[in-house]
């Protein structure tokens, strides 16, 4: 690596702050944090798991599997969320 590659370390550095000193009223603000992280985390592993029984579908039928790609994912999210809501 030359010197052109390197990043500046005198200029950046990286420092670990607990959350709690960074927002104003964490008291209000982390449960709330907290509870939408959990509930993309469960909307996002739903989301996998149906494309996973979706893909496993098309194989038992022995059909040609579709194309995955970021339209596939997406209509497969909003799938979900009318099926959760």
């Amino acid at each position: 690596m030359t010197n052109k590659d390197k990043p500046p370390d005198d200029y950046f550095k990286c420092v670990k702050v607990p959350l709690k000193h960074i927002i104003k009223h964490p008291d209000i603000n982390i449960p709330k944090i907290n509870d939408t992280v959990i509930k993309a985390h469960k909307f996002m592993i739903h989301t996998l798991q149906f494309i996973k029984l979706y893909l496993l579908d098309y194989y038992n039928s022995n059909s040609t599997l579709p194309v995955i790609d970021k339209t596939f994912i997406n209509c497969c999210m909003k799938i979900q969320e009318r099926l959760c809501s």
